[in-house]
């Protein structure tokens, strides 16, 4: 009986992948590429105008911030989170329903190519961030993501919704020398975060005392504290080099956490290993969130960004969940919803 339901369910698992195939066939390819010096590579592309029974209705009404005026809810000023009915919603500083569509690393660049290219278009960087803001207006976007010039396009005539991107935990590593370059983030000693060092909420504090310069600020949307960090592994805090003052309190909290759990190394099982996950998460989010409304308290709290295997964690989740407004996931090589 159990082989049947094995061979039923590959059977129909062929057929449900020989159905996609043949819709992703009849989808527009759109083309992609994952650094500059990649090819080009087309992939079947779902957009709305695919959806079954889509009718494309009105252009809808907007604020000034890019929010949908018929759906109406409180005005606060700022940016702020709401449950409407079984969704979530981002809630704009005028009490519209509110999607975020931002492009990532809106900047000039300080390169002498981005100078070259900047001096030569815009000629100045103020021109710049006047066309910037434009031409994503232009283009169906409200705001900018992390990595963006807000400082510059602060200063534009038409103002776009912004983030803002910080280094809670990569900034210290960084200081205790705990820190190296990996691609598209910050690696850490031994591949853990040094969340446990007794000096660390002391530097979020401070940290997050330059974050009270746009405090009111309604075109803020909120706050990233760090951008992609590891995941916590039980394995690898109990595998740190004691020797190491910087990472030795990290090792110790690891061993302290089982040892309260009635373990030790041997008897380590992957309900141990998920539970570990939730208690570092749990005390970053504590740390950041707290320091970050205590010099802005008008914003929202975007948290870390995850990815890899934190963002398959549902530990993961729930410790963000329990501090953050908004949970940030990095969701790559996905084409079409």
């Amino acid at each position: 009986m159990k082989r049947f339901a094995l061979v039923l369910l590959c059977a129909l698992a062929a057929a449900a992948c020989s159905a996609q195939n043949a819709d992703n066939a009849a989808l527009p390819p759109e083309k992609s590429k994952s650094k500059p010096e990649k090819k080009w590579t087309e992939y079947p592309t779902r957009g709305v105008e695919q959806l079954a029974g889509f009718a494309p209705g009105a252009a809808p009404q907007l604020s000034k911030y890019g929010g949908w005026t018929e759906k109406k809810s409180e005005a606060t000023g700022f940016f702020h989170v709401k449950k409407i009915g079984a969704r979530w919603w981002l809630i704009d500083p005028e009490g519209c329903a509110f999607i975020h569509v931002g492009v990532c690393s809106s900047s000039p660049g300080k390169s002498a190519h981005c100078t070259k290219a900047l001096n030569e278009k815009f000629q100045t960087r103020e021109k710049w961030a006047e066309q910037t803001s434009k031409l994503l207006a232009e283009n169906g976007f409200n705001g900018t993501g992390a990595w963006s010039d807000n400082a510059l396009l602060r200063g534009a005539p038409a103002r776009v919704v912004y983030t803002g991107m910080w280094n809670f935990m990569s900034g210290f590593g960084k200081s205790r020398n705990l820190t190296h370059q990996k691609p598209g983030h910050a690696g850490y000693t031994g591949d853990c975060i040094p969340i446990f060092h007794p000096e660390f909420e002391a530097f979020c504090d401070k940290y997050a005392a330059a974050l009270a310069g746009t405090k009111d600020d309604p075109w803020l949307l909120g706050h990233f504290s760090d951008n992609e960090l590891p995941s916590p592994s039980l394995d690898k805090f109990l595998a740190l080099d004691t020797s190491n003052a910087d990472v030795a309190h990290s090792q110790r909290a690891a061993s302290e956490w089982l040892k309260a759990r009635g373990k030790d190394k041997a008897g380590i099982t992957d309900a141990d290993r998920s539970a570990f996950v939730r208690y570092v998460w749990e005390r970053y989010y504590e740390v950041t969130t707290k320091a970050i409304r205590k010099h802005d308290p008008n914003h929202l709290c975007l948290g870390s960004r995850l990815h890899g295997s934190s963002k398959e964690s549902a530990e993961s989740h729930k410790a963000a969940g329990k501090y953050l407004d908004i949970v940030a996931v990095n969701y790559y090589g996905a084409w079409g919803p």
